[in-house]
């Protein structure tokens, strides 16, 4: 009984300590490696179903390091949905660096199931 006492007190004084020190928030915030926002966007775009690829200048959103939306020309887009599981897989950038660390590129392919069962794949460049 003493020890889980004991581990009670130092757990409470350790987030208490944290808390203080963090202005009173638990929250947790990653770094992220560039401004979410919209960006415009060199896509290879190509379907299973019909073998067609091409590339487009697009644009998309970015949160949190990842391509959350690709908006096409038309006013239509595809974005991630977390209650559609397996829907939408991919869009965590990878960052190309220079040699004093600056970001001078980023990408990240993004899977699209549709209904039809066809896999849109979009090879995303920034």
């Amino acid at each position: 009984m003493k020890k889980i006492v004991f581990l009670l007190i130092v757990l409470f004084c350790g987030v208490n300590a944290y808390s203080q020190y963090n202005g009173g928030l638990l929250l947790y915030e990653p770094a992220t490696e560039i401004e979410d926002g919209t960006y415009e966007a060199v896509v290879d775009y190509s379907n299973s179903s019909t073998n067609y690829s091409q590339r487009y200048t697009l644009t998309v959103v970015v949160n949190g390091d990842r391509v959350v939306q690709i908006n096409f020309g038309n006013g239509g887009y595809i974005r991630y949905n977390p209650y559609e599981y397996g829907k939408y897989e991919g869009g965590n950038l990878s960052f190309k660096k220079n040699y004093s660390g600056q970001i001078v590129g980023a990408t990240t392919t993004v899977r699209y199931r549709e209904d039809n069962g066809s896999i849109l794949t979009f090879k995303i460049q920034l």
